[in-house]
């Protein structure tokens, strides 16, 4: 495995771990604004996805990009 994909990975784990914490923090605490609340999650979810290493060294990615 590349040290390129070892990044991503952590990366990738890293902005799912913020994820998770984000949805448990606002169900835990429910007087925040869903909205932003639902924005931050929508770019967490897009960024973790971008930085999936499996994701990236498909071929349907390259095409794409």
């Amino acid at each position: 495995m590349k040290a390129k994909n070892v990044f991503w990975g952590i990366v990738e784990a890293a902005l799912w771990y913020y994820f998770a914490y984000t949805v448990l923090s606002f169900i835990a605490d429910s007087s925040g604004d869903i909205r932003t609340t639902a924005l931050r999650l929508l770019v967490t979810g897009y960024l973790a996805a971008w930085a999936c290493p499996l994701l990236r060294n498909t071929e349907a990615w390259r095409k794409t990009f």
